[in-house]
């Protein structure tokens, strides 16, 4: 719709020079420039019956020694553009327009911004004029090259990301929990020691307690930190456990998944491929974890529904000795009696919990005995104790870090502030600050509470007993152990258990050769 013209029409007039040389000379280009904005004015005004005052309706917009390559660096073009914004100008008018871009982009951008808010452009060199027929087609024809353009970027984007996944190489910029990116090959990700044992802590406690909300608890309470230092929440440990990126698998288009792939664009197909990284969770654990969440998830209240049983041998651990499948834990109830068992899902065999844990529980005590493998116990828990350490350091680090940025940022504003008059500028600047100020707050707050975390933790590490004192430990484990521990040694002392009709084989780390155990397997 035209725009009714009377003495309110305001005009941003917009002059620059690359260089500070050029901006010196009185009579140099930005003269020549606003001169002949000013010839387009007269003639302009006079044809409009000269309603327009140059001091009142023109505002002047001097761009001195700026390149046109960045538009983000022009702080007048910022501020006109601004202003355009808020609804304070009509027109905008340039002299050329490799006055105000250099690149097509840039200029489609803008285009499309200001045709949406109805203001005209009109650039003299190009005697182009948005506010006559001709100039308003041109403009037509211009919007239809940016859509095009914008869906080709985007097309090649999508497919430049199919072919790196083809190529086993992390496509985004954000690298997910545990891994960090090589700087000398980007697309290949590397573990990281620290943040592997929150990933994997995280798994663990999930199918053991199938608790999101008391994992988060876990995973705070241990000193894990995100990478950007915060704490965990229960968004952000759910995106965790989906993440396919754990089992070596990277994903795009993932909000396509559920989608037929023939009813859309290749480059908009959901697709999955291996990575070149290695995997921090077994396969079989992360499947399980998926059907736990999906389970949970059928929750009418949409909570999460504890495991009320934990199941000692999840994980991948047992396997069934006649397909080599893994056996899942599951109940079934009859006479209202709960029966615990677990299972092969493919041969169909299986072994009641309270026959397997009777013999393994045995075994396991037997070993307690045995000075090596409480050691090992120990050395397990103090690699993890050293690795939570770490982590907590590193996320100090990294808080710091955004502290400094975030100071950084507030010290440049406050200059700015202190330079304009301009009360849009101060407004916006403003809005920043206080936004900023906030930020700080919060980091603040996260590198007060790791602080306190790191202080506990050292207060705790005083307190542990000399990794020799064997006979101490093993004390204490046999008059404190619970079944939460038991889960847990099984992890450590066990590679495999191998569950057959009639026999149970165990393969011990550390020992080369598989340990057979003949037993009665009459299910309860």
């Amino acid at each position: 719709m035209k725009r009714k013209f009377d003495n309110n029409y305001m005009i941003a007039a917009y002059v620059r020079v690359s260089t500070q040389r050029q901006a010196l000379v009185k009579e140099g280009s930005l003269k020549n420039q606003e001169e002949r904005i000013k010839s387009w004015f007269d003639y302009f005004n006079t044809q409009n019956g000269s309603l327009l005052d140059w001091n009142k309706n023109v505002v002047i917009f001097r761009e001195e020694g700026k390149s046109a390559k960045d538009v983000k660096q022009r702080p007048r073009f910022t501020e006109m553009l601004n202003e355009i914004k808020n609804g304070r100008f009509h027109n905008v008018v340039v002299s050329s327009i490799d006055r105000i871009f250099r690149n097509i982009r840039d200029a489609l951008d803008f285009i499309t911004l200001i045709n949406k808010i109805n203001v005209d452009f009109t650039s003299l060199k190009e005697n182009f004029d948005t506010s006559t027929a001709t100039g308003r087609a041109f403009l037509n024809i211009m919007m239809v090259f940016a859509q095009m353009e914008r869906e080709q970027t985007s097309e090649r984007v999508r497919n430049g990301n199919r072919q790196r996944i083809e190529r086993g190489l992390w496509t985004f910029a954000r690298v997910p929990y545990g891994y960090e990116m090589d700087p000398d090959n980007i697309g290949t990700l590397h573990i990281i020691d620290t943040e592997c044992a929150g990933v994997e802590l995280a798994f663990n406690k999930y199918v053991e307690i199938g608790s999101i909300r008391k994992v988060v608890r876990i995973m705070n309470n241990n000193g894990f930190r995100t990478k950007i230092g915060s704490l965990w929440k229960h968004d952000t440990i759910y995106r965790l456990l989906k993440n396919k990126a754990y089992i070596g698998l990277i994903q795009i288009n993932k909000k396509n998944q559920s989608k037929k792939n023939d009813n859309l664009p290749k480059a908009d197909r959901y697709m999955e491929g291996k990575g070149s990284w290695d995997p921090i969770i077994d396969e079989d654990k992360f499947l399980h974890v998926q059907e736990m969440l999906n389970e949970n998830g059928k929750s009418k209240t949409n909570r999460i529904k504890a495991a009320l049983h934990p199941y000692i041998f999840q994980g991948g651990i047992l396997q069934c000795a006649h397909c080599g499948e893994i056996m899942f834990g599951t109940s079934t109830r009859k006479n209202n009696k709960k029966y615990i068992y677990y299972y092969c899902n493919k041969c169909r065999s299986q072994i009641t919990s309270k026959k397997l844990e009777e013999i393994i529980f045995k075994i396991i005590y037997d070993l307690l005995g045995i000075d090596s493998i409480i050691k090992k116990t120990l050395e397990k828990v103090h690699k993890r104790r050293s690795g939570i350490d770490i982590s907590l350091k590193n996320s100090l680090t990294n808080a710091k870090k955004i502290h400094s940025s975030i100071m950084k940022k507030i010290e440049v504003q406050t200059i700015a502030l202190g330079n304009t008059d301009s009360e849009i500028i101060i407004t916006t600047i403003t809005e920043t600050l206080n936004d900023l100020l906030s930020e700080k707050g919060k980091i603040e707050a996260s590198i007060e509470d790791i602080e306190k975390q790191i202080t506990e933790w050292d207060e705790k590490g005083e307190r542990l007993q000399s990794l020799h004192n064997i006979a101490y430990y093993r004390t204490v484990l046999i008059e404190h152990i619970t079944r939460v521990h038991i889960r847990q040694m099984v992890q450590i002392l066990f590679s495999r258990i191998m569950v057959a009709h009639n026999s149970i084989t165990l393969n011990i780390r550390g020992e080369s050769v598989m340990k057979e155990f003949i037993i009665s397997l009459d299910n309860d």
